[in-house]
Parts: C-alpha cells; sequence; structure tokens
C-alpha cells in the first residue's frame, strides 16, 4: 500500500510541484514579500511546470499503452503455443480430410458454404458425399448447413437429406443469391475444437485449405455461424414437399 501511495506521488510530481508553488507565489504576493518586477517570471516559471507535467503525464501514458500492447502480444503469441495448423493445397486432399473430420465428429458440425461450389470430379468429392451421408443416417451428430445457392448441386443434396425420413438432425439455413457474388470463405466447424476454412484464390489457381485447432480461433468462428444462422432463412422437410426449392434463386457456380 506504502510504495503504491509513492508510485503515485511521483507519477504526479510535476502537477504537485506547480500547485505548491503557485500557492507559495500567491502568499507572498499579497504579502508583499514577492516584488512586482519578478510576479512576471514566477508565472511563466510556473507555466512552464504546468506543461512539463503535462507533457510528462502524456508520456508515462504513452508508455503504459505501448506496454499493454507489448504484453497483449506476449500473451497472443504464448496462447498460440500448441496450436496445430495443416495446410491443405489440393481440392481432393481437402475434402478427403474434411471427409474425415465429419466422420469423427462426435457432438456437432456447422457447415457453411458461401462461396460457389469446388469441382468435384475426383475421389474425394466421393468421399465427402459418403461421410455426409453415413454421419446424417447415424442421427448422433446434430449438422447446420448454411449455404448460398450458386448450383443445382447443393438443392439436390439438401432435397435428398430433407426429404428422407431417416435423419433427423440436418438443419439447413441459406441466404439469397446476390447479383454479384463476393467471395467469401467456405468452411466446416467440427466439434467447437477445429475449423477447417476454404480460401476462395483467383480464378484458375485451387483453393487453399487450412485446418486450425486452437480454442480461440475456434471460439470466433463459431460465434459467425450462430450470427450466420441466426439470420439465414431456414429450410425444412415441409418447405420440400411446398415446392420452395423450386422458387429459389440459383447464382452463378463454378462448374
Amino acid at each position: 500500500m506504502r510504495k503504491t501511495v509513492w508510485e503515485y506521488i511521483h507519477r504526479i510530481f510535476f502537477s504537485l510541484l506547480t500547485v505548491l508553488g503557485g500557492s507559495i507565489a500567491f502568499v507572498l504576493s499579497n504579502t508583499g514579500v514577492l516584488r512586482p518586477d519578478i510576479i512576471g517570471t514566477t508565472t511563466l516559471a510556473l507555466v512552464i511546470l504546468l506543461a512539463t507535467s503535462y507533457l510528462v503525464d502524456n508520456a508515462r501514458k504513452l508508455d503504459s499503452i505501448e506496454n499493454a500492447i507489448k504484453d497483449g502480444f506476449q500473451t497472443t503469441i504464448s496462447s498460440l503455443r500448441g496450436v496445430r495448423v495443416i495446410h491443405l493445397t489440393e481440392p481432393e486432399n481437402g475434402m478427403v480430410y474434411l471427409a474425415k473430420r465429419i466422420r469423427d465428429a462426435k457432438n456437432r458440425l456447422y457447415h457453411v458454404s458461401l462461396s460457389p461450389p469446388i469441382a468435384r470430379k475426383h475421389r474425394g468429392a466421393k468421399e465427402l458425399e459418403d461421410a455426409n451421408e453415413s454421419t446424417l443416417l447415424q442421427n448422433q451428430v446434430r449438422y447446420r448447413y448454411i449455404c448460398v445457392f450458386n448450383d443445382k448441386a447443393r438443392l439436390i443434396r439438401i432435397r435428398k437429406h430433407l426429404s428422407n425420413p431417416k435423419i433427423s438432425k440436418y438443419f439447413v439455413g441459406y441466404f439469397e443469391t446476390q447479383p454479384n457474388n463476393v467471395p467469401m470463405l467456405n468452411y466446416l466447424l467440427v466439434d467447437d475444437s477445429e475449423v477447417i476454412v476454404i480460401f476462395p484464390y483467383p480464378y484458375g489457381e485451387p483453393d487453399v485449405w487450412l485446418s486450425i485447432r486452437h480454442p480461440e480461433v475456434v471460439e470466433m468462428f463459431s460465434k459467425y455461424c450462430e450470427r450466420l444462422w441466426g439470420d439465414c432463412k431456414k429450410i425444412n422437410a415441409k418447405d420440400i414437399e411446398e415446392g420452395l426449392l423450386e422458387k429459389i434463386t440459383i447464382g452463378k457456380g463454378v462448374v
């Protein structure tokens, strides 16, 4: 406690000195001890002390902010120790890994498909379709799918799963197709423990897949999923029967 008091006095030293000097100058001038010809000099000295106090105080605040930033940076770096990142540059490898993680899920999956679909002319595409279907048929994992209908393939898959009476834990939401599609991220969130992000690269270059396992990073994507789910339009089996999918505008996809 005593150390804290002295630290506080040290921080406001120039301010205290200015107040003390001003009080003494006021008393001396009123009693006639302080000659009129040096009152101006005394006033100037007090102004300089006050300005110095302001500058020193600001400098200390800047130092404090800089130290807080450094501490925050060090904390962030420390928190990233042990983070696991997998970088996949081939769509086939990415889909194979995606299929594996879907099969491994225990509690819930968030599958977000906001960008145009990826070409599925390889083994990984078949594995991904099989993993989705087998996981849904087991009814052990809550599966939420959020998409933009950039092609008919997504409509077909949704119709197939929502119309299947053996599937009970598949939920779908969608956003209206926009005239100009902004290249968004597609990603899969697995059990709030891993996020697999698909970054759209320039046309003609394969998308890059990045798997991240880190609590804080995964939580950010989880919160984003909740926001997307809250804002999107929902589709269920009854909507399928009433022909809702036929009324949905399909955007331009990637073949």
